[in-house]
């Protein structure tokens, strides 16, 4: 570590320059190792469930066709879910869920960040959750991954606290994991500045910026970079009828929106009220459940991106829309009950567009004089459902017009997500980190940091992240023991 602190010294020096210039120069260059560390982490979370998902499916193809096998095979994955969630209870229950409500809690002071742990217990636990065919998304996972990398880092390099500097490194890092993790460094930064910040200084917009910059470089010399989902060149027709039809779903997605949510939270409060063995059986029985149905349509296991990739480019019967939607949307409770280490983002996403694809094929039949592309319909339902849930429409924007690189939908997806936000909140719906994580929890506009120094008293730890008591609607809290 002394290597490392003379080597970022010299790269940084003054050279006669003021100290707080100083300070900016080493602040610039932290971020840039951060976003070099969490791209890293979450362009292995982005890719790593997908393989072991290609890897499942070439297995379960090679065993033979038999009822006993494919008890057999359900039962391992039931196995690897009871895991799953049995590694959060052990060892980190701050880890489990997608982590964003506990990075809330942590950049809100209410809490100490485990970075090791967490990290350790994050990933391991996504492993196991994406092996048994849990219905588990990765994305919320890197955010929390890389929020730890930022508090590590931090302390590794011995940034100073009580000048806001570790909060905006932890800021910088769950920016570089969302980025990594969707191709979308733009997305990134908003994500932390309209939802987990709240209210921002500089040195956490340009750390967030740099950080998500250098993890999308990380990502795009990995993996390349064309666009997670693909519309093939749909073009947004002029006139009103878009505008029309972007408002109708906008509506509807505030509505089912409102329902996620609190149907989410519930299953959230179920969970945490459960004892640790009974929270064990529910991460072998929402991965068996999903596992079985994905026998029978792969889009059920993982985070779902299979069903947008349908909803784009498939020709889907109405009914067998509403049926994923219903499946998918009880897969991702169940999920979400268990505490096990998975996030909802891109079921999220997968909800959205199965939502839009069958809206908008009843608005084409309906109006034929008005017929739209289904693409800007799917593309519309994710950026909707997002902002519905979340309460995040600029994120929600953003994010899908980098994912679907086309920007030729931007005003209907705008007006649809403000609309989806402005039903949700309108039905009182509180947005869903925040309605996990118990009460709002934006940083608090001082400058101060996040976390107690090194051999300081501990404070409290939130269990599940993705889990509150049923009693009070506010997280489940267990001693944090001696730091990481």
């Amino acid at each position: 570590m002394q290597y490392i602190d003379e080597a970022l010294e010299w790269a940084t020096r003054g050279f006669g320059a003021a100290a707080e210039t100083v300070r900016k120069r080493h602040l610039i260059a932290k971020a840039i190792l951060i976003g070099l560390a969490a791209g890293v982490v979450g362009v292995l979370l982005r890719t790593l469930p997908d393989f072991l998902l290609e890897e499942a499916a070439s297995l379960r193809a090679a065993l033979p066709a038999s009822p006993g096998m494919t008890a057999l095979w359900l039962l391992g994955c039931c196995s690897f879910g009871a895991l799953s969630v049995w590694l959060v209870i052990r060892f980190a229950p701050e880890a489990g869920g997608g982590g964003v409500p506990h990075l809330r809690a942590v950049l809100a002071r209410r809490t100490d960040f485990r970075w090791k742990r967490v990290l350790a217990v994050k990933t391991a636990s996504l492993v196991c959750a994406v092996t048994g065919g849990m219905g588990a998304g990765s994305e919320a996972p890197a955010v929390h991954a890389g929020g730890a990398c930022g508090q590590g880092l931090a302390n590794l390099l011995r940034a100073p606290r009580g000048i806001g500097e570790h909060r905006a490194l932890i800021s910088a890092g769950a920016a570089a994991g969302l980025s990594a993790a969707f191709n979308a460094p733009l997305a990134g930064v908003i994500f932390v500045l309209e939802e987990l910040q709240g209210n921002f200084s500089t040195p956490v917009l340009v750390c967030t910026v740099l950080a998500s910059a250098t993890a999308d470089v990380i990502s795009r010399l990995w993996i390349g970079h064309p666009p997670v989902f693909h519309l093939h060149g749909v073009v947004c027709p002029p006139g009103i009828g878009p505008l029309l039809g972007a408002s109708l779903l906008g509506l509807a997605a505030g509505l089912i929106g409102a329902v996620f949510n609190s149907r989410l939270v519930a299953s959230a409060a179920l969970g945490a009220g459960k004892r640790p063995l009974s929270r064990v059986a529910l991460g072998a029985a929402a991965a068996g459940f999903t596992a079985f149905l994905a026998l029978h349509h792969p889009g059920m296991s993982g985070g779902g991106a299979p069903l947008v990739e349908l909803a784009m480019q498939g020709a889907p019967a109405l009914s067998l829309l509403l049926t994923l939607f219903a499946l998918r949307f009880l897969a991702t409770l169940m999920a979400t009950a268990s505490g096990a280490a998975t996030g909802f983002m891109v079921p999220l996403l997968a909800l959205g567009a199965l939502l839009g694809r069958a809206l908008g094929d009843q608005w084409n039949r309906f109006f034929p004089d008005s017929v739209l592309p289904p693409g800007i319909f799917v593309a519309v339902g994710m950026g909707a459902f997002f902002s519905a849930s979340v309460r995040a429409p600029l994120t929600a924007l953003v994010l899908v017009l980098e994912l679907t690189g086309d920007y030729a939908f931007m005003l209907p997806a705008l007006i649809a997500c403000m609309i989806a936000f402005l039903v949700a909140e309108e039905l009182g719906s509180p947005p869903v980190y925040e309605a996990l994580s118990g009460r709002p929890s934006h940083s608090p506009s001082d400058d101060s940091d996040a976390g107690s120094p090194e051999g300081a008293p501990a404070r409290q730890n939130i269990g599940s992240s993705d889990s509150i008591s049923p009693e009070s609607s506010s997280q489940s809290v267990t001693s944090s023991g001696a730091r990481d």
